[in-house]
This record gives structure tokens, C-alpha cells and sequence, in this order.
């Protein structure tokens, strides 16, 4: 997927795909993956990131992987949270997140949007 995103966006290098096995548990384990994509001359690096994240997690949510292990999903992966739990669950953390930051302070935007 990153090699198709990157040759539809003229990338001329070969992207570098890594990733390394932090944590194995009886359910699963936690991989971080890297990857690293030679942008000069193309024309809108950004999107290039964008449209890599995109296949990524396209990717990860076919397989039923998690978006992300102990470090939160962050503003960019927000929109595919309801991908990953269910509506109920969403709701209560929600609920929780205005029980105990209101004026949503805290993490803002992260799960709510103000």
C-alpha cells in the first residue's frame, strides 16, 4: 500500500517499511510499524503523509489491528475511532471525558470536538 500511494505521488526512491515487537500478549501483540519516504520533489509532501496514513490504517482495520497501543490515537487518526469501537463505547467515553473536563480543556478535540 505505501509503495502504490508513494509511486501514484512521483516518489522516485523505493520507500523503507520497518517495524519492531515491543509487547506479546495471550491476545496479540503490540507492533509499531515505520516507514520512511524520500519527498523531495513532490509536490505536496503533506498529502503524501496524509495519503500514506490513510492506506495504513485502511490496512490496519482490515485486519482487525488497533490503531494505536498506550499512546492514544492523536487528532489525525480521530475520524476512524468509530471504526474501532463500537458506538456505546464511544458514547461512554465521551460521557466520561465531559464528567471530568467540562470545558474540555484537556485533550482538546481528541474525542470531543468543541
Amino acid at each position: 500500500e505505501i509503495e502504490a500511494v508513494a509511486a501514484s505521488n512521483r516518489v522516485e526512491v523505493k520507500p523503507i517499511v520497518m517495524c519492531r515487537v515491543t509487547q506479546v500478549y495471550e491476545t496479540g501483540a503490540c507492533v509499531y510499524v515505520y516507514y520512511g519516504v524520500n519527498f523531495f520533489g513532490v509536490d505536496d509532501p503533506l498529502q503524501l503523509f496524509f495519503s500514506i496514513e490513510q492506506a495504513c490504517v485502511e490496512v490496519m482495520l482490515r485486519h482487525g489491528a488497533a490503531l494505536s497501543h498506550h499512546h492514544g490515537i492523536g487528532k489525525h487518526r480521530k475520524k476512524w475511532l468509530p471504526h474501532v469501537i463500537s458506538t456505546p463505547s464511544l458514547r461512554m467515553i465521551q460521557g466520561i471525558k465531559h464528567a471530568i473536563d467540562p470545558t474540555n480543556v484537556f485533550a482538546t478535540n481528541n474525542i470531543i470536538d468543541t
